[in-house]
């Protein structure tokens, strides 16, 4: 009366399927295993973290590179240095009248003319250092002055007016302001032995532009 049942073909394939299915398949849980760790994770935030500081760190340094660049050029440019330059030659000197007073009526002369010395004070005044420095008025300062008498009936004139004790203010011909040195300029009434004639303030240099 009863009749087995006998599977087709095609369903005992699905069966295998099933049970594959039930055994093979990942689980939620095994899926979730899978995902990457929470301390790699940690990890990468913490290298992007120290990369982030690396950029900071290395733009501030930039920074103050670039202040300090700036700065140099400051510096540089308020002390830049002038240098007296003649424009005449050592050979159109004739000689050099020295002037040095305190006070204008109270002025000596001396005049220069060996051409050993006249060359010592061309060449000493054209390596002598200006600076564009500001300094406090000095009073009772001395002023050593020279006029170089040229061949061709001009002259030219360098005033140094001492402002401390071995350094002063220079200006010549031609300057439109003058210019701080740390040269001994006044030394030189000393370093020249020469007859000492009183001077008149008729004599004493001015500067024209």
């Amino acid at each position: 009366m009863f009749r087995h049942f006998v599977p087709s073909r095609e369903l005992h394939s699905l069966a295998t399927l099933v049970r594959l299915s039930l055994v093979d398949l990942p689980s939620a849980n095994s899926m979730k295993c899978c995902s990457p760790p929470a301390r790699f994770i940690n990890c990468i935030n913490i290298y992007q973290s120290n990369g982030e500081q690396e950029r900071v760190i290395y733009m501030k340094k930039m920074f103050i590179l670039v202040m300090a660049v700036m700065l140099c050029f400051t510096l540089t440019a308020c002390n830049e240095e002038e240098n007296i330059d003649f424009p005449f030659e050592l050979s159109s000197i004739e000689n050099v009248e020295m002037f040095r007073f305190t006070n204008p009526a109270d002025a000596e002369k001396k005049v220069i003319t060996k051409s050993e010395d006249i060359e010592e004070i061309y060449q000493t005044f054209e390596s002598v250092s200006l600076k564009d420095k500001t300094t406090e008025p000095t009073a009772g300062g001395s002023v050593t002055s020279f006029r170089f008498n040229l061949s061709d009936g001009t002259s030219y004139e360098v005033i140094y007016s001492e402002v401390a004790v071995k350094a002063g203010r220079v200006i010549t011909t031609g300057m439109e302001q003058d210019f701080f040195t740390s040269a001994d300029i006044g030394a030189f009434w000393g370093s020249y032995d020469y007859e000492v004639t009183t001077a008149s303030e008729d004599e004493l240099p001015a500067l024209y532009e």
